[in-house]
This record gives C-alpha cells, structure tokens and sequence, in this order.
C-alpha cells in the first residue's frame, strides 16, 4: 500500500494523474484519485506535460504504473496482429529487478523497463487482474471499473476475442499468452547481448554518417540486418527506418563484393549509402535533406554536400590508380580508408 511507502524516510512517494479527457468520467476519477493521495498523505500532482518532464521536474529514479498480467497478454495479441518485431511482443516486460531498500531494511523487487530514458515500475505485472481485486476486496482499497469503450480494439479484445480465444483453446490460453512474452524478453535480451551489440559496438560514428565492416555478419539471415539496420537508424542517426526490398539488396552485395569500386546502395530517397567491398556507408540525411530554413541556407548545404560526394570519388579514382601503380589489386583494397572519407576533417 502507498501508505506504507510514505512511512519509510528514504522512499518518497509521489502521485501523478493524466486525465486525458476522453471518458465523461475520466474528471470524476482525477478527482477522487487527488483526494485518495490527500487522505493517504502522498504528494498528488496532476499535470498537463506529460510523465516525462514530470520525470526530470522531480528527479524520480523511476515512474511506477499498474499494468497488469492481462495487460501484458492484450499486447502480445496486439503485438501479433501488427506485425512487430518477435523480440519486443510483450511490449513491457523487463524482468530486471530494481531494488528499493524501506525503513524496515527489507527489499522490494519490481519490474522495471526503461521508456525514452524513464524508468518504468510495473510491480503488479506478474499478478492477474482476479488477484488484484481480491486484495482491494479485503482491506478495502477502491478502485473504478473498467470503462474501456466497447467499439476500440482494445475493448473487442476483451470483450470478444480474448473470451473466444479461451473458448477454442482452454482457460491456459492466457497463461501461454504470459509465457511468450517472457520468452520474447529472454530472446531479446539474449541476442542483443551476443548478437547485434558486437555489430553495434563496431559502428563508426561521425558527424557526418556511420560505417561498419560487415564482413562478420554476411552470413546472417534478413531478420539480423532488420534489427541492426532498425537501431542503426533510429538511435545513433535518428532517421526512419530502411525498407526490407533495398536490405536484401544490400545482403546480395555483401555477399558479392566489389573490391574496385564504391556501389551505390540507394536504399532510400534522400538516403546516400554505399558499399565498399564489405564495409557499409550511411551518410547523415540531415546533410542533404531540405530543411526548414533559408533558401541561401540550403544552397549551401546543398553545394556542400555535394562538393563532399565529389571529394569522395576523386579520392577513390586517384588512390586506386595508385594503388595499382604500386602494386596491384592487393594493396587497392587497403587503398581507400572509409573512415577518412567520413571524418570532418575532410
């Protein structure tokens, strides 16, 4: 119980309410949750900004929620039907334990997840919604029903699918639903670890894109480049992600190098990559892609842009020549050093 919580000198608890406004109860519920927190003598706060600036304005080590084992089987179907990606299907269970040390010297484990660098508690994620009532039911802890709304997908999964799926299949349906989240966690967790982090670690970053020598992954299946590409593009470059068609392409390259010359990749519009023999190039989009600023502005970053792409193959063209003047195709394949086309000091 919060209650508890706010005894102990070393953990503050704060609640915070976001009322979004879409239920004709939902100002009724914000109101009783204020004066609940009031009686329970915790800190209420309701807001407009969003749990993460709430985050930072109050310097929390972690934002506590009350997702539950229903919760978490709803994403997995979810999860399914959209297609995501078989390592994240749960959506939110991460099973690493963050520990609180209370006044009475014991510890609490929750489950933790971290959402765009906020901590995340989920301590009742592994307790169903049956088990949850049945606490409130005896020591009196109120609660509001479920007013999801019939006509969402989420209100059919409930209310349709889910008793459908129990029918067809069992009561266990459910717990299966649970065991497969964990299992898409452990996975992640496994191949991050041994997998893609080693590619990851191996990128070049620079101002001006990123490089890697694939040649250890040109083995790997479609799925492999699908997440190494997905983070390469949304985390180090911040840009949208690459469509499956040109990362085929880019598996075919890697699995026929050309060692005498740069192959333009054109993975996407405004997306400048090449391959040179197995190392892969992504220039920065933000270079050549319009911005809002200025028309004299983005001229110049244009003409700049390009004067680099011209630098880039005059360097190929004049250090492949010689090369071969001095010695042949041996040396030519050490002859172009990527990362110095990359630098900013080029």
């Amino acid at each position: 119980p919060l209650r508890w919580y706010t005894l102990s000198p070393d953990v503050q608890v704060v609640c915070l309410h976001v009322d979004y406004g879409n239920r004709v109860e939902s100002a009724a519920e914000a109101k009783f949750v204020e004066d609940w927190c009031s009686k329970l003598g915790c800190a209420f706060h309701k807001v407009d900004c969003g749990k993460t600036l709430f985050y930072y304005k109050n310097d929390c080590p972690g934002i506590m929620v009350g997702h539950h084992a229903g919760d978490l089987q709803e994403n997995v179907i979810s999860n399914l039907m959209r297609g995501c990606s078989l390592l994240d299907l749960g959506g939110m269970a991460s099973t690493v334990q963050l520990t609180y040390i209370m006044h009475t010297k014991s510890a609490y484990n929750s489950l933790q997840s971290v959402v765009n660098g906020v901590t995340i508690l989920r301590p009742m994620l592994e307790r169903s919604k049956a088990e949850i009532l049945d606490f409130a039911h005896t020591f009196g802890v109120p609660y509001f029903k479920d007013t999801t709304p019939k006509w969402s997908n989420r209100g059919k999964l409930r209310s349709h699918l889910l008793p459908l799926l129990q029918e067809i299949y069992g009561s266990g349906v459910t717990s299966n639903l649970s065991s497969v989240a964990r299992d898409s966690f452990e996975l992640n967790e496994m191949t991050r670890r041994y997998i893609f982090q080693p590619f990851w670690d191996s990128v070049c970053r620079t101002p001006l894109g990123v490089h890697v020598d694939c040649a250890p992954y040109v083995d790997l299946p479609l799925y492999f480049w699908k997440e190494a590409l997905l983070h390469l593009c949304h985390t180090v470059l911040g840009i949208s992600m690459i469509s499956e068609k040109p990362i085929q392409l880019m598996m075919n390259r890697l699995k026929n190098p050309v060692v005498t010359r740069l192959i333009n990749l054109s993975m996407k519009k405004n997306y400048f990559s090449y391959l040179w023999n197995t190392t892969f190039v992504l220039f920065n989009p933000k270079f050549t892609s319009e911005v809002h600023e200025n028309t004299a502005g983005f001229v110049i970053r244009q003409v700049f842009f390009w004067l680099a792409h011209l630098f880039l193959w005059l360097l190929v063209l004049f250090r492949g020549k010689l090369a071969f003047w001095e010695g042949g195709q041996s040396r030519f394949r050490q002859a172009f050093p990527v990362a110095s086309a990359l630098n900013t000091d080029l």
